[in-house]
């Protein structure tokens, strides 16, 4: 069990999608109670590759990389 002060960790599916990107800009602005655990991607290698090291998760997953 997590206290109130643990940041939980949260792993986003489809990371690069507009829907990804929106989350991670809520979790920018609350840091203190969330931490990236875990980003996948279907194919953009390179944003995956940026959001990966602003939030250095546990895991990572890219699905068909650079591949449309």
């Amino acid at each position: 069990m997590t206290n109130a002060t643990t940041p939980r960790g949260v792993t986003i599916l489809g990371a690069t999608g507009s829907i990804g990107t929106a989350a991670l800009r809520v979790m920018a602005r609350h840091r203190d109670r969330f931490r990236v655990s875990g980003l996948t991607a279907h194919s953009n290698a390179a944003l995956l590759g940026e959001q990966v090291a602003e939030w250095r998760p546990d895991f990572t997953g890219l699905v068909n990389g650079g591949q449309g």
